[in-house]
């Protein structure tokens, strides 16, 4: 690819984690792929990259600092503070140390091996985390009192402070709920998440209220011993399990405490055996016409809505308004048989979902009627993870997807153009990056351009961070968007794809 076409591209910065446990940083428009390198690591099968969350961390002094974790297979996270483009290249050419791993969190209720992470997110206050297992955790990072300015002065070779379980208990908040569970999400996408929701091929969907699922397991309310504690905990997730397994019976239908909505069980299959929801990937999105519907009830959950992937390649669409535990749309996007849906994501500027699945496909469907609105070429490896980005260039809103696959290959793709009457022309893949031996199994946006790409030639090698703001990866819950075609400009540059 040439210089010139490369300007063409949208400038995002991607933090990615892959199989062996390393991290890089990747730029889509100076293709520079470096790895991050941390004092002391060790890298391996064993500490395989699982999950990747970025955001800023607020501090009892009101600042804040951006900090990076990652939740790896041995069942610890990694919470790390990054260091910017330029000190990075220049200690990657020297090969150093180029962030400082604040601490550690180790998960003793994971099953290393047998269970893996499904969720996690960082707020204002510290980090959240899930396993498949259904042990969720709060930490509040903010309560250890680090001095961010004297971290990142000191020597880069200093061992990470690793937290004990007495220190766990000090600062943590942890609750388990019945799994296995396939994936937990966030909404909105900000540092302050009002709702998250949960399921898993044998757990139905299902939506908490974030700070009351927090105030009902706070450490202010826990028993002063911690041993009848986790005996209370036992009985109480046993007997949860009892009614999670039986949705439809009166005694599994009350919600739990901090449970705002539960999808109701399948009916049964033609031979009266069950039918299990299957799910295998989540994602929440805002409403549209929201007035009528926040007037019906006191909780703000009546501003979204959400949608599940399934293992026979169906997708679910639930409106969780209180009064209907069912869903009002299901459409069969991959063809019966030929594979299971492994991540979906929702574009709200498109009003679209991209659906990709286990047989090397990668879909976009309207989000009104399940219609099938395109599917990309030329895709040699299943999707392991989608990233959607939106870029405001000069009052121009410009949605990319950014898609890792088991091919070794990152693709950065375009999401077509409105033709006609409610006509999409194909989207099509702009570049493609190759990312190693190891797969990318985790990608998190760390930044994106927010001006028009340089075209001075001295400007070629300005640090990738500057004039960057936080992307907006999985569409925060800040927008009701213009449907209009101009919303859908695109640069007119050739799109080449890079090998």
């Amino acid at each position: 690819m040439t210089e010139e076409t490369l300007e063409g591209l949208p400038n995002v910065a991607v933090f990615t984690g892959d199989s062996a446990g390393h991290i890089h940083v990747l730029n889509t428009r100076s293709k520079n792929y470096n790895r991050v390198a941390f004092a002391g690591a060790s890298y391996g099968a064993g500490l395989a990259c699982q999950l990747l969350a970025y955001g800023d961390l607020q501090l009892p002094n009101s600042t804040s600092h951006s900090i990076l974790a990652i939740a790896r297979k041995n069942a610890d996270i990694d919470i790390v503070i990054p260091q910017n483009a330029e000190d990075a290249n220049e200690i990657i050419e020297k090969d150093q140390d180029v962030a400082n791993v604040l601490c550690t969190i180790n998960e003793s209720r994971m099953r290393v091996g047998a269970e893996r992470w499904v969720g996690l997110r960082i707020t204002k206050e510290g980090v959240i985390s899930c396993t498949s297992g259904g042990a969720f955790r709060f930490t509040r990072l903010k309560d250890l009192e680090l001095d961010f300015d004297d971290l990142k002065k000191r020597d880069k070779k200093a061992p990470a402070l690793k937290l004990t379980k007495e220190d766990l208990e000090k600062i943590s908040i942890e609750w388990s709920v019945t799994g296995p569970l396939h994936q937990v999400v966030f909404y909105p996408d900000t540092g302050k998440p009002r709702l998250f929701a949960y399921g898993g091929e044998h757990v139905a969907l299902s939506i908490w209220d974030y700070d009351k699922t927090l105030e009902q397991h706070s450490l202010e309310n826990r028993p002063k011993n911690h041993d009848s504690a986790r005996d209370s905990n036992r009985e109480e997730n046993h007997a949860t399990g009892q009614k999670r397994r039986s949705p439809s019976k009166k005694a599994g239908s009350n919600l739990l405490m901090g449970e705002v909505w539960r999808a109701k069980s399948l009916p049964n299959t033609a031979l009266s055996l069950p039918q299990y929801p299957l799910i295998r990937s989540i994602t929440f999105f805002p409403l549209k016409n929201t007035s009528a519907q926040k007037n019906e009830g006191s909780h703000n959950l009546f501003d979204a809505a959400v949608a599940v992937g399934t293992k026979d390649g169906l997708v679910r669409v639930y409106h969780p308004t209180g009064s209907s535990s069912k869903h009002i749309s299901q459409w069969q996007v991959v063809p019966k048989k030929q594979g299971a849906i492994r991540v979906l994501q929702y574009s709200q500027e498109l009003d679209m979902f991209f659906v990709g699945d286990t047989s090397k496909n990668l879909y976009a469907v309207d989000a009104k009627t399940g219609h099938l609105s395109y599917q990309y070429k030329d895709i040699t490896g299943s999707i392991s993870s989608l990233l959607l980005l939106r870029l405001e260039l000069q009052s121009q809103v410009s949605t990319y997807l950014l898609g890792s696959s088991l091919d070794r290959l990152i693709r950065l793709f375009d999401v077509g153009k409105i033709y006609g009457k409610n006509q999409r022309r194909r989207g099509k893949e702009l570049a493609s990056y190759f990312t190693g031996v190891d797969n990318v199994t985790s990608m998190v946006c760390k930044s994106v351009e927010t001006s028009s790409p340089a075209k001075d030639s001295d400007d070629k090698d300005e640090d990738i961070w500057a004039g960057m703001a936080l992307a907006d990866d999985q569409h925060k819950n800040e927008v009701e968007n213009n449907e209009s075609k101009g919303e859908e400009r695109h640069s007119k540059k050739p799109r080449l794809k890079a090998h």
